[in-house]
């Protein structure tokens, strides 16, 4: 797909209560570890003094190793709360814009539906691939051709009235013409901008979410939607309050499903490796393949609980193909993309 997404929105950041305990964790372990190195030697002699079973190598030892092992927590904790930083700034609009290319027929998506869509970074890169497409059907038309090829026909006979028309229909036209079934062949160029429009606001993105704060900073429905009107898709969105395993949807109502690092917390309440969160990971995921259509698709991103997903969705005769993609690091784990293709009737 050649369309690549730019976005312009703030999209926070991800697991804000990890992130400041591991800065608050380096921080006093660089200040420990800067205090030892700067009174090692009189924190040696005092130790040899107080405890003079070991020697003054053996206290320069522990000390140094004290100092080591300190350091490396240290170390760890800057090294987890910079990742995850980068993974939340970085990473996941690359995991988006993977997520949107491996949809590879956005001409012909009306609804998508983004589960636990956040701040919207993964909903509004759809509404905007949408809106991409839907603008590109049709080529711009000069206004002169327009009163030419429109209103002129009605004056000259309506043999050539209906050809300088014909002539002034694009290519993406010609495919609107055939699908709504309603223009004739002497449709003029502002109806057939009239049809775009109507194509337009019968695509739509949805996006559901509880709104946890301690899940994303500033988690709100109102930031999501003050995002997609800075990506300006605001008329393209349709964002409410709903939790994953309660999708509030018809079957088989979308044309592609997306979920991106959400799935994992869902049942998170009971412990997540426990039974009882499994069985409400399976209800959610079970959500998602009875509201997207025949011939959808299914993605999820997600960085556990990877393969229960793909076991989930093969064991279900509506999904007909289910892949999983190479490892992506984020947050310092292992990630994969699960795609899932519904079966068609």
């Amino acid at each position: 797909m050649a369309f690549r997404v730019k976005l312009k929105g703030a999209y926070g950041l991800d697991c804000p209560d990890v992130v400041l305990r591991c800065v608050v964790g380096g921080l006093i372990a660089t200040t420990v570890v800067a205090i030892w190195i700067y009174c090692f030697w009189p924190v040696v002699l005092f130790l040899t003094e107080a405890i003079p079973i070991l020697s003054v190598e053996a206290w320069q030892f522990a000390t140094g190793f004290s100092i080591g092992l300190i350091g490396w927590i240290g170390f760890s904790c800057w090294t987890t709360s910079v990742h995850c930083i980068w993974t939340s700034m970085r990473v996941k609009k690359e995991v988006a814009r993977r997520m949107i290319e491996m949809v590879d027929d956005w001409e012909h998506v009306g609804s998508v539906l983004d589960v636990c869509c956040g701040r919207g970074l993964l909903l509004n890169s759809a509404a905007l691939a949408m809106k991409h497409f839907q603008s590109t059907d049709v080529n711009p038309i000069d206004d002169e051709k327009t009163e030419s090829g429109g209103r002129g026909g009605g004056q000259a006979d309506s043999g050539t009235g209906g050809q300088e028309s014909g002539e002034t229909l694009s290519a993406g036209a010609e495919t609107i013409l055939k699908q709504s079934k309603r223009l004739h062949a002497g449709t003029t160029p502002s109806r057939v901008r009239e049809a775009l429009g109507g194509s337009r606001k019968s695509k739509k993105v949805y996006g559901v979410d509880i709104w946890r704060p301690s899940d994303l900073t500033q988690n709100s429905q109102v930031v999501t939607v003050y995002n997609a009107s800075v990506e300006g898709v605001a008329g393209l969105a349709d964002i409410r309050t709903a939790d994953a395993r309660e999708l509030p949807f018809p079957n088989s109502t979308f044309d592609v499903v997306f979920c991106s690092l959400s799935l994992h917390l869902v049942g998170a309440e009971f412990g997540r490796r426990t039974a009882q969160a499994r069985k409400e990971r399976s209800r959610a995921l079970m959500e998602m393949v009875r509201v997207v259509k025949p011939g959808g698709m299914i993605l999820i991103w997600d960085i556990f609980h990877f393969l229960e997903y793909v076991e989930l969705l093969n064991d279900l005769k509506t999904i007909e193909r289910v892949t999983m993609s190479e490892p992506i690091r984020a947050f310092m784990l292992k990630s994969h993309i699960i795609c899932a293709t519904k079966r068609k009737r």
